[in-house]
């Protein structure tokens, strides 16, 4: 193993062990990390264990995953277990055991006889003995059941994954074939002739094509009398895939004293580890000083009810489907549910009220929906600085940053990095450049200090310095849409802000430089933009008359670009792109853009617009949030309507007249119709256009 001491100090210092877990052969396989947090007068360990699967996921499963600790604490040891209202001790025993086996049941044992139950353990356990005592908790323990702890006179055993409970770990899926595809029929008889076709193949929903939720109880319906048996989603599905190369970060605390820990002490320091005291900056103060990107903060009664909107989107789509399903578990615990069409709402809709678990049955959380949604749940963090949506964002960002992405593969290298494309499992989406995003997993690490969520984000990073062009910019060959651009743009941009590295910075400004370069008009991007040519400077692009969006967050580009690669180019490109978006009142998140051109040129009513676009947000934000019109993944919009909150903020509180005739001008533009049917551009559909990389702006 290779040990590094990551972050030394007189009084917190963490050290990070690196290696390879080994085959009975002495083979290496399957990386893991350890690191020990350490603090300086106490005696206490903060541990977060990571191992990654790098094998084939159908030759090799696991019977349990754990840790184990030899502590030998001396003669006359007693044991003590965290159980849901208190603890269950034992002064004579030779063995024991905690086993949580789902959210809802775990059971204690003492020398193979049950000796206690319950719904939600704590998730600790001691030992204490004549000569020293022993503690250990377990982070978010009933959420990512199975979890054991087995206690005897050696030491501790941590179980991540139990033998005992029953199942083996694997990294395959269930959707082995081609799903079976039903072409928006209606006809009960054309289902039953599809499904004999293929008798084993997994149901693609989808492709019924719900309109409504009779559609929905109608589709299910068939499902339960002709292939009960089947995996089945209302999501995208298509190509099998599998989870090689997925993660998995867990979290312990653990104390070593010569002296006995009380049953107290041991709950107490469980409850430091389940709920840890969060002490955000006023979220004001942030905002003011440009520290996280202009997201309006603190409480503000002129933005009461948006902001009440804000936060009923958090519960309705963040937490209340997982709290209301249960879908809790291994490799479930903190993804959002996927809803990439119109089935999973109308289900949901269907038995919200009598049976939610049932309406989500088909769902499934396991969104890795490019990362905006998680930005959006992070900013309502920033924004509010609430403890209960700090937990929601950080348990997505480190789902999707750990299990949804690949960090090893024995035979494709060019995936490392990549998150699986949103679908019916985690795993089964194909590896996507545009949704692969690292700004989510970065803020988690700016506001936790967990070295892991930093990791990942340089991962993702790092793929697109290793297959950059021979031009040096950021390579996209074949995914349409210019999303499979800016994705990598946006990783290697927040890549060099949180590390300075030139790798990062100098891709950054060349590929930043040659995608500005590739649109024909400025502020109108190509739809897709594709790299030509032995060194990839050439462009092939499919141009486009309105402006796009870039990638679900566009906005840390523009901030970061004009921070750190500053051009005559980039500001004409984002007040033209604000232009547009003024022109045809929307624009989804490329509406940020109008936030920045407001502090580019001062004009007001670019934040007018700003207020214009959040009037018509809450519209939808009250839809979601009373159900009748949501999608599961409405997070979406947290992110930047607090950016445009903070625009129309300061242009009320720099010139108060100003911003009333802003309005009143952007009134009479929207009263008449600006939107012009001619071209923005004269090239043809496609052209190939030569760009010196060596262009700064």
């Amino acid at each position: 193993p290779r040990i590094e001491i990551e972050e030394p100090g007189p009084l917190h210092a963490c050290v990070a062990i690196k290696g390879f877990h080994a085959a009975p052969t002495g083979i290496g396989l399957c990386p893991y990390t350890l690191r020990l947090h350490l603090y300086a007068g106490q005696n206490l360990v903060r541990l977060f264990h990571t191992f990654v699967f790098d094998q084939n996921p159908d030759e090799l499963e696991f019977r349990g995953v754990g840790l184990r600790f030899p502590v030998d604490v001396g003669d006359e040891a007693r044991v003590a277990f965290g159980g849901e209202t208190g603890a269950r001790w034992a002064s004579r025993w030779t063995r024991a055991s905690l086993l949580q086996t789902s959210d809802i049941a775990h059971e204690i044992t003492r020398d193979g006889a049950p000796y206690g139950s319950g719904e939600k353990a704590r998730g600790w356990a001691s030992v204490c003995g004549r000569e020293a005592s022993t503690f250990v908790a377990v982070k978010d323990w009933w959420q990512q059941y199975p979890k054991g702890i087995g206690l005897t006179p050696e030491g501790i055993d941590v179980q991540l994954w139990p033998e005992t409970s029953g199942k083996p770990l694997v990294y395959s899926t269930p959707w082995k074939e081609r799903p079976v595809f039903f072409n928006a029929t209606r006809d009960e008889e054309e289902v039953r002739r599809l499904l004999a076709e293929k008798p084993t193949a997994p149901l693609n929903l989808k492709s019924f094509a719900p309109q409504n939720i009779e559609d929905v109880l109608w589709i299910e319906e068939m499902v339960d009398k002709y292939a009960p048996d089947r995996p089945a989603t209302h999501n995208d599905i298509d190509i099998p895939s599998d989870g090689t190369g997925a993660a998995k970060t867990h979290e312990l605390l653990l104390s070593f004293s010569a002296e006995p820990i009380s049953d107290a002490r041991a709950d107490a320091l469980c409850a430091c580890l389940q709920e840890p005291v969060i002490a955000p900056a006023d979220p004001a103060y942030m905002a003011s000083t440009g520290a996280t990107r202009y997201v309006y903060g603190g409480t503000d009664e002129q933005f009461r009810e948006l902001d009440e909107l804000l936060d009923g989107i958090v519960e309705r789509v963040a937490y209340e489907p997982m709290e209301l399903a249960r879908l809790w578990g291994f490799w479930r615990f903190g993804n959002m549910c996927c809803s990439r069409a119109a089935g999973p709402v109308l289900a949901y809709q269907a038995y919200h009220a009598t049976d939610p678990a049932k309406g989500l049955r088909f769902v499934g959380p396991y969104n890795n929906e490019a990362d905006d949604p998680c930005w959006g749940l992070w900013t309502n963090f920033l924004r509010t600085g609430c403890p209960r949506h700090f937990r929601i964002a950080a348990g997505y960002s480190r789902a999707m940053g750990d299990v949804g992405t690949t960090h090893a593969h024995p035979s494709r290298p060019e995936v490392i990095g990549l998150t699986h494309y949103h679908s019916g499992h985690q795993w089964t989406g194909g590896h996507s450049h545009s949704h692969t995003l690292n700004t989510a997993p970065l803020l988690h690490y700016y506001l936790t200090g967990d070295r892991r969520m930093l990791e990942i984000g340089l991962t993702m990073a790092d793929n697109a310095v290793r297959n950059q062009e021979l031009a040096g910019v950021i390579s996209n060959r074949k995914g349409r849409l210019n999303r499979e651009f800016t994705g990598p743009l946006v990783c290697v941009i927040e890549a060099y802000v949180a590390t300075w590295a030139a790798r990062y910075g100098d891709l950054a400004r060349r590929s930043l430089n040659w995608w500005l370069l590739s649109q024909p008009t400025p502020g109108v991007f190509p739809i897709s933009i594709y790299n030509r040519g032995h060194r990839g400077d050439e462009a092939l692009i499919e141009t486009t008359e309105e402006p796009l969006h870039h990638a679900g967050i566009v906005y840390p580009i523009y901030f970061e670009a004009l921070r750190q690669f500053d051009s005559e180019l980039l500001r004409e490109t984002i007040i033209a792109e604000a232009d547009h978006v003024i022109r045809r009142n929307g624009g989804g998140p490329v509406a940020t853009a109008c936030g920045l051109a407001y502090d580019l040129t001062g004009d007001p009513i670019y934040a007018a617009l700003c207020e214009s676009l959040i009037e018509t947000y809450k519209e939808s934000a009250r839809s979601s949030v009373n159900l009748t019109n949501i999608a599961l993944f409405s997070s979406i919009r947290n992110g930047y309507v607090a950016v445009m909150k903070s625009a129309v903020a300061k242009a009320m509180r720099v010139d108060p007249k100003a911003y009333a005739e802003a309005k009143r001008r952007l009134e009479e533009m929207l009263g008449t119709d600006t939107r012009s049917n001619a071209p923005l551009a004269a090239e043809p559909d496609d052209v190939n256009i030569g760009i010196p990389v060596g262009y700064d702006g």
